[in-house]
C-alpha cells in the first residue's frame, strides 16, 4: 500500500510540474489574440451584475460566495498576478459571466490555505514521514492558490 501511495505521489509531482512549466513558459502568448477573435464570430459577452437576490445569498453557498468575495478584494488583489481587468476578460471569455474576479481571487485563497490545512490534518493521523508530511502542505498550497 506503501508503495502504491509513493508512486502516486510521484506521478502526481510530475503532472503539477508538468503544469508549471508549462504555464510559465507560455507567458501569456497568444491569449489576447484570441479573446480579440471571439469578437469576430459574432459573439458579445457583457460582464456580470454584481447583484444577487436576497434569497440566495441566505443559502450556504451564498454566504461561501460572500466570503470568498471578500477574501477577493482583500487580499486576492494583492496576491494575484492577474489584474481585476485581465481576469474579467478571461471570464467572460471562458463563458463564466456570473463569477466576479474577486470571487475567483477569494476561492484561490480559501483553497491555497485549505488544501494544505486538510492534508496536515488526514497525514498526521495517517502516520506519514515528516518529509513527505511537509512537501505534501507545501504542494498543495501551490495547487490551491
Amino acid at each position: 500500500m506503501l508503495i502504491l501511495l509513493a508512486i502516486a505521489a510521484v506521478v502526481l509531482f510530475a503532472v503539477g510540474i508538468t503544469l508549471i512549466v508549462r504555464g510559465a513558459s507560455s507567458g501569456g502568448v497568444g491569449q489576447s489574440e484570441t479573446v480579440s477573435q471571439i469578437g469576430a464570430y459574432g459573439f458579445s459577452g457583457t460582464a456580470a451584475s454584481r447583484g444577487r437576490e436576497e434569497g440566495e445569498r441566505r443559502t450556504l453557498r451564498g454566504s461561501f460566495d460572500q466570503l470568498a468575495g471578500w477574501l477577493g478584494a482583500t487580499v486576492g488583489r494583492r496576491l494575484s498576478r492577474l489584474g481585476e481587468r485581465e481576469l474579467r476578460e478571461r471570464l467572460i471569455s471562458a463563458g463564466m459571466y456570473t463569477s466576479s474576479p474577486g470571487r475567483i481571487f477569494g476561492y484561490q485563497f480559501i483553497l491555497g490555505l485549505g488544501l494544505p490545512l486538510v492534508w496536515l490534518l488526514v497525514a498526521r493521523f495517517a502516520g506519514i514521514s515528516t518529509l513527505l508530511y511537509v512537501a505534501g502542505a507545501i504542494i498543495l498550497g501551490l495547487c490551491g492558490w
